[in-house]
């Protein structure tokens, strides 16, 4: 995709723009859609942005639209209650065996929700358990009095089960890939996964790179890194000298563990018919622009992509953008 610095710095500007969301300059490159290179100056802009710095951060938005900097800085104070929330409804999930990863999506991954929001779950199931996953993740955060319910119109810190995949298919379908699901799969937050399931979603997603080169860079080098971490965390690699009894008991502990989550894994999917048949049984009076296959559950009153399109259409058009270049990649 062959585009302008200028256009890059504004494409990014534009984005967020739709969600109320100034960036400051690191983040306008990582959200670019192309790499940028080198020095930027404030004067290449002159007229299009505009900046202000508030003690050592230095934001960037659209002309006329600084007064959204002060927003997203309470925003973010909102952020550390619901992320708290986020992760200790993620541990109750760990209760499920047939759950392989757990993330954060929508405002609250980006820290730019209200207090009034919800916090949006993408959950991803092993291979046959999709509807059997769905269905005690439903039952264990009703139980504990997380879940938003449909119909709810208090959903402040409410959890939204919106999204379900099956590890069996970790790539975004061909004729969903554009720039708003890209921003949707970098964007993503994890909270926990097993069997290294959010690097290999990541990686099955390579295609956004075409999108968003820099923040598919800077995603796949935390999730290496996340990794690496994880790896250490277990006893399987010792930057320190360990006694072999302790590295080898640590490592047995682990395959042990692992060993038993699948088994557990295993009986869950002799359920997987009657769950899907109950759920849908429950859902068809309900259903209104769900997705439902074997491999993806998602729930989402409106199409977030439609508007999305829209809006930015408006915003490029203001500086001669092509939406298509952006949006498409074409």
């Amino acid at each position: 995709m062959k585009i302008s610095v200028r256009d890059a710095w504004l494409s990014a500007l534009c984005y967020a723009d739709i969600f109320d969301f100034p960036l400051t300059k690191e983040e306008v490159v990582y959200w670019a859609p192309r790499r940028i290179l080198g020095r930027l100056r404030r004067a290449d802009f002159s007229g299009l942005c505009q900046t202000q710095t508030i003690g050592e951060t230095t934001y960037w938005a659209l002309r006329g639209r600084t007064r959204l900097i002060a927003r997203r800085r309470r925003r973010e104070i909102c952020f550390r209650e619901k992320w708290q929330q986020a992760t200790t409804a993620a541990r109750l999930l760990r209760w499920i065996p047939s759950i392989v990863c757990v993330g954060v999506t929508g405002g609250v991954a980006w820290k730019n929700a209200d207090q009034a929001d919800d916090i949006d779950f993408l959950v991803i199931a092993s291979k046959g358990t999709l509807w059997v996953t769905r269905f005690f993740s439903t039952l264990i955060l009703d139980a504990c009095g997380f879940r938003r319910r449909p119909g709810d119109t208090d959903v402040q810190d409410r959890i939204c089960l919106n999204m379900f995949m099956s590890e069996r298919t970790l790539s975004v379908p061909f004729h969903e890939r554009d720039l708003f699901t890209a921003h949707e799969v970098l964007q993503m937050q994890l909270l926990w996964d097993r069997h290294n399931t959010f690097s290999r979603f990541i990686h099955a997603n390579r295609w956004v790179k075409k999108y968003l080169p820099h923040a598919w860079g800077k995603k796949t080098q935390n999730s290496m890194r996340q990794l690496a971490d994880k790896t250490l965390r277990q006893g399987r690699i010792s930057l320190w000298p360990k006694s072999y009894h302790a590295r080898r008991k640590t490592f047995f502990a682990s395959r042990l563990l692992d060993l038993v989550l699948r088994f557990e894994s295993c009986v869950l999917r002799w359920f997987e018919r009657p769950a899907k048949i109950g759920q849908l049984w429950y859902m068809e009076k309900r259903r209104s622009t769900e997705v439902i296959s074997d491999t993806v559950i998602r729930f989402h009153p409106v199409d977030a992509r439609v508007w999305i399109k829209l809006k930015l259409a408006s915003r490029l058009r203001k500086y001669n953008i092509p939406l298509d270049k952006i949006f498409y990649a074409s």
